[in-house]
């Protein structure tokens, strides 16, 4: 009886020790996980408003500009004028803008000149690397043509012979 109390009392502690560490468990995480989500939305705004500050964005779409990559720096632009609609770099967006078709326009002129000449260019190098694969293939074909020669004599034989023998 007396060793059976004291299994019992050393199960009721342990139980207890677990129940007690679970529950503080169970309490320390959903403080901590609730304060670290509250956190991490904080951040997250923090992080938009950065992200999305109007200088930022003019700063960006001007240096794409300036590096001669009209389609992102519309892609940002467009960002400022949807995120800031009434900024003074808006206004300077839209000017920026203006000159960006500007320059698209430019270069797509120069291009509607330039193509022909570098279709015929193109037309010249694409010519001679088919000629090229040609000829390795014709040459590849005369190489292989004895053995085909052999491989369909051997197949078509018999009924050759039989074609020979009608005809005698």
């Amino acid at each position: 009886m007396i060793k059976n109390e004291i299994v019992r009392m050393w199960v009721n502690r342990v139980f207890a020790f677990l129940a007690g560490g679970l529950t503080i468990f169970i309490i320390l995480q959903f403080t901590t996980v609730s304060y670290i989500e509250g956190q991490n939305t904080k951040l997250n705004k923090e992080l938009d408003q950065i992200k999305y500050e109007p200088g930022r964005l003019f700063e960006q779409g001007k240096t794409y500009f300036e590096n001669n990559d009209y389609n992102n720096a519309k892609r940002i632009l467009n960002t400022l004028f949807e995120k800031h609609p009434i900024s003074k770099e808006t206004a300077e967006g839209r000017a920026l803008y203006v000159k960006i078709e500007e320059k698209q326009k430019e270069r797509d002129k120069k291009w509607d000149a330039a193509v022909g000449g570098i279709r015929k260019e193109w037309a010249k190098s694409m010519a001679i690397q088919l000629k090229e694969k040609f000829e390795r293939e014709r040459e590849q074909l005369e190489k292989d043509m004895d053995s085909n020669l052999d491989r369909e004599w051997e197949r078509m034989k018999n009924e050759i012979r039989k074609e020979w023998e009608k005809q005698i």
